[in-house]
């Protein structure tokens, strides 16, 4: 008889039999007496039974879409029904109760004692007198949050104290060029003066000595212009003088003066003077760089984790499938044994098949654990018993194979290094033609007008007396210096050329290397994108063997080794698809990094 009509015979002896449908019911819970069965009739094909608590409930499947629930003793247990894609068909709540319980009495010299027998005899009053057994604890939900990948890398940038400290090192940087620009801003100063000199009266009709004493008030402004001249403006405000001749009659006198002093050679031109202007300016520059480069590593960071995160709780649902499909071997095997229809060793390989994938089970949750911990230090920290759920499906990606011209001219255009590199070849050629303008003698040329009047004896006449006075005078000069023997600027100058020739090595190199990494990356992309194809197939092709070989051993014609070793190629295919699609996410978020377009795919913008 077989294991079919076994069962149709044991249904045939029992009181009652249920039969539900799994669509129609699937909100409700499932009850089963105690050695009774319920038949469930599934709306699909079944391909993994499982059941919680094995010791509660029993369940054998029958043609794929029948399932046989049998009560084993009393309690709550959950069952969980796959498909052949291992999506849930079916979750209900089994209650198994207790028989209507058969009592028998029996009396022994001459005392009754009521006996319970259901399924076994138990005598009543022991089992009063028996503590009733603690239900056991129910596990409490852990709270759950959901994210999107998006929402993880404006959480970790919000969060991120690094951040903080990039927007003051950028805020620096602003500073300094503000104060840079400073040096080309006129300068205005005042000076006041108080005088006397007193001169012998030798030969003189009264004997006494003459002296002057003398008090000024001047104003000017003074400013550098890109050329390298300072040119200023020079005012004599007050300029007065009272002798002893004439201590009530003082003299008053004003002034105008308008300098110049402009290097010809050392020291000239705008290239030359704009050098620390523009040298703060790339140095801004190189802080936007820096800054931007910081928020590139933390949404690789994020992005990174959140991958694991997602990966490991793929494994982790793998993993679930894989041992259901053991527990329904097992149990099916179990059942067959306990009836005498296979040998043990089919019993003892199903079971160590079954604890196998406990194992692994078991493993994958503390993997699991690990990438939570891991993801949320990235976000900030927060409650550890919160479940972190990503919500983004990583696998889901439609691609295709980028070319290498196209990578490569936005890893130039866009790349930070690229772009620290090209202002290090500017900072040298500035260098070097500063070095190269002070091995020039020094030759300046300078240059005044001067317009004054003293004949005015009040000082509120001053300047109107300024403009009609005949008292102009200029002066033109030059002043040349040159330095003799062997000079330090010229070694300055041999090592910044050397330093030019570095930088621009480094960045044609650079170029080189860009173009190596932007072909590999490219490479990496197009295989993973051939292997992901791959894996998909094979994972059919072992669901199909898996199946195929299921079916050999229920009718005999397999071992427990080989179905066990064939569910073992399901669950490394499945698994391999799986790390082979995240290895494609890896390898597009590599060359992504290589292109710098990480920011833009999260709408990342620049502070100002």
């Amino acid at each position: 008889m077989t294991l079919h009509s076994r069962i149709l015979a044991l249904l045939a002896g029992v009181a009652l039999i249920g039969v539900a449908s799994a669509a129609a019911q699937s909100d409700r819970s499932l009850r089963v007496t105690v050695n009774k069965a319920e038949v469930v009739s599934l709306n699909g094909t079944a391909s993994v039974v499982l059941v919680a608590n094995p010791q509660i409930a029993d369940v054998v499947l029958e043609r794929n879409n029948l399932l046989f629930v049998l009560g084993k003793q009393p309690g709550e247990t959950r069952l969980y029904v796959y498909n052949g894609s291992g999506r849930p068909m079916l979750e209900r709540e089994i209650v198994v109760v207790p028989q209507a319980e058969r009592t028998v009495t029996i009396v022994r010299d001459g005392q009754p004692d009521e006996y319970s027998c259901a399924p076994r005899c138990v005598s009543l009053e022991k089992r009063a007198a028996a503590p009733a057994a603690a239900p056991a604890a129910a596990t409490p939900a852990r709270p759950q949050i959901r994210l999107t990948l998006n929402e993880a890398v404006a959480t970790a940038l919000e969060k991120n104290f690094d951040k903080l400290l990039q927007d003051i090192t950028l805020t620096n940087g602003k500073e300094s060029y503000n104060s840079a620009k400073l040096e080309y801003r006129p300068t205005m100063s005042i000076s006041s003066n108080l005088s006397q000199s007193q001169n012998g009266a030798t030969g003189s009709a009264t004997g006494r000595s003459d002296h002057v004493d003398s008090q000024s008030v001047s104003a000017s402004i003074s400013q550098k212009i890109p050329t390298g001249a300072q040119v200023s403006l020079t005012s004599t405000i007050l300029s007065r003088a009272n002798t002893a001749k004439s201590p009530t009659t003082p003299n008053f006198g004003r002034s105008l003066t308008l300098s110049v002093s402009q290097p010809l050679l050392r020291g000239a031109g705008t290239k030359y003077n704009l050098t620390s202007l523009r040298q703060s300016k790339i140095s801004l520059d190189q802080s936007y760089l820096s800054y931007k480069t910081f928020l590139i590593t933390t949404v690789n960071s994020v992005e990174s984790a959140y991958t694991s995160l997602y990966l490991a709780r793929q494994r982790l649902d793998i993993q679930v499938q894989s041992l259901a499909l053991a527990k329904q071997v097992y149990d099916e095997q179990n059942t067959r044994f306990q009836a005498g229809l296979v040998t043990p060793l089919n019993l003892y390989g199903a079971e160590n098949n079954y604890i196998s994938s406990q194992n692994s089970l078991e493993q994958q949750k503390l993997s699991l654990s690990q990438a939570e911990d891991a993801f949320r230090q990235l976000l900030g920290g927060g409650d550890f018993n919160v479940e972190i759920i990503p919500t983004e499906d990583l696998s889901a990606e439609a691609l295709t194979t980028p070319t290498v011209e196209g990578s490569y001219r936005l890893a130039l255009d866009r790349g930070v290094d690229y772009q620290n590199r090209k202002l290090a070849v500017q900072v040298a050629e500035m260098n070097l033609d500063t070095a190269k303008s002070n091995l020039k003698p020094s030759l300046t040329l300078t240059g005044s007008v001067t317009s004054s009047d003293n004949a005015v004896s009040n000082w509120g006449s001053t300047y109107h007396k300024l403009s009609e006075s005949q008292n102009v005078g200029w002066n033109v000069g030059l002043a040349l210096s040159i330095p003799l023997g062997e000079r330090s600027d010229r070694i300055t100058y041999r090592t910044r050329l050397n330093a030019l020739q570095t930088a621009k090595i480094n960045l044609t190199k650079f170029e080189l290397d860009t173009m190596v990494s932007v072909r590999s990356a490219v490479n990496s992309v197009a295989n993973s994108i051939r292997t992901v194809e791959l894996s998909t197939r094979q994972a059919e092709l072992s669901r199909l063997t898996y199946e195929a070989e299921k079916q050999k051993f229920d009718v005999g014609n397999s071992t427990i080794r080989t179905l066990n070793q064939a569910q073992n190629d399901l669950d490394n295919s499945r698994l391999t698809l799986v790390n082979n699609k995240i290895t494609l996410r890896n390898n597009v978020n590599a060359l992504r990094r290589i292109e710098n377009t990480t920011l833009d795919r999260y709408n990342i913008k620049m502070p100002e």
